[in-house]
């Protein structure tokens, strides 16, 4: 039986470099992605939670202290003004202005990786004390499992019983692979859209664009970061988090054969790419960027780049599952894929305010008033 002791805190990915890569089954949760953030400073006061039976690690919770405000991004506005009462209880020297935050950048998931034989409750309660005792020593208010799966059991079923409040959050979207070719993929597919795709790919062809994998290179990589922030900007203006070519540069030295990138050329020149991460038997598509003043509608481009490539890879490869992230819904349903719903639990680590908390979260009269603040893509 696993006990308290048993469960330590790690600071760096580094100490649980071995032990992550084996358990997990999902990109975003492996040594060389949270590698690559921490040398970024992208991952602020990393704790890896970890729990171990006769020496070996039987489970890891990778979290971290969020001062990048992920939370309020990302994370439903459960009170009116959190943000400033907790800069304000930041001031008064009663808690910190972060949340603890369960969950890995960029990916839009949470999860906490377990070896097979332990993914039981009693390991996820003496990790969710670990997470009270963090809190509690370093004046957190609130924690938050930010993106859990509907499909993960049990999260979903004991996070409640462990005092955590349910909220729905984003609806991601994912294709199950079983197609022993890319022509039975479209023969899966509506008639209409089965000729689209096939036209869309010849389009593309026709238009003179080449799209071949290659590795990330120092001769690639300002081209990378120039049209990452191409496409950051025309969906977010105000953005000024243009990721250097040094980013790429250290994913693919920390991550290496776990990095797919398609690249798209007309004439030599890069005009596209589609960046992919594999870890197993899963795939996820991660980032696209794009010169639009090289190219038309007429082109393709993106479709070949984000997902025609990617499945015919997953197909070619045997790989069973690719994430295609949040938004674009129709685009992906039409193509295969289906909705995942995420929720998040949060939960208020102050023994006193804790009962009357979760007793005006669960009134229905507040969650009326609550759901009005709430963006559209956490309604559905």
């Amino acid at each position: 039986m696993v006990s308290q002791d048993e469960v330590r805190v790690f600071h760096t990915v580094d100490d649980v470099r071995e032990s992550i890569d084996q358990l997990s089954d999902d990109s975003f949760f492996t040594y060389g992605w949270f590698k690559t953030l921490e040398s970024f400073g992208m991952l602020p006061d990393p704790l890896y939670l970890t729990a171990s039976y006769e020496g070996s690690t039987i489970a890891i919770a990778p979290c971290f202290i969020d001062k990048i405000n992920d939370f309020f991004s990302w994370g439903p506005n459960i009170i009116p003004f959190l943000h400033r009462l907790l800069n304000v209880s930041q001031r008064l020297g009663l808690y910190k202005n972060n949340v603890l935050l369960c969950y890995s950048p960029a990916c839009c998931r949470t999860k906490i990786l377990f070896d097979k034989n332990y993914n039981d409750t009693s390991v996820l309660s003496l990790l969710s004390k670990k997470i009270d005792n963090i809190c509690k020593e370093q004046k957190v208010l609130f924690s938050s499992f930010l993106f859990v799966s509907e499909f993960d059991e049990l999260l979903m079923k004991n996070l409640e019983h462990l005092n955590y409040m349910k909220f729905p959050n984003i609806v991601t979207f994912y294709l199950d692979l079983s197609w022993s070719n890319f022509d039975d993929y479209l023969n899966s597919l509506k008639p209409g859209m089965r000729k689209k795709i096939r036209r869309e790919i010849k389009k593309c062809s026709d238009n003179g664009v080449t799209i071949k994998e290659e590795h990330i290179t120092e001769n690639i990589a300002d081209k990378l970061s120039e049209l990452e922030a191409i496409v950051s900007s025309k969906y977010d203006p105000t953005s000024n988090n243009k990721l250097p070519s040094s980013f790429f540069l250290t994913l693919q030295k920390y991550a290496k054969d776990k990095i797919r990138l398609f690249v798209a050329r007309k004439n030599d020149e890069v005009i596209g790419f589609s960046l992919l991460l594999q870890h197993k038997e899963l795939l996820d598509v991660y980032m696209y960027g794009s010169d639009y003043t090289a190219q038309t509608n007429t082109f393709f481009t993106y479709f070949n780049l984000a997902y025609y490539k990617p499945i015919q890879l997953a197909i070619d490869e045997k790989i069973k599952k690719i994430y295609f992230r949040y938004l674009n819904e129709k685009v992906r349903l039409d193509r295969g894929c289906r909705p995942e719903q995420t929720y998040s639990f949060i939960k208020c680590h102050n023994v006193l305010l804790q009962p009357s908390m979760n007793t005006l979260l669960k009134n229905s009269l507040y969650s009326k008033l609550r759901s009005r603040f709430l963006p559209d893509y956490f309604k559905k």
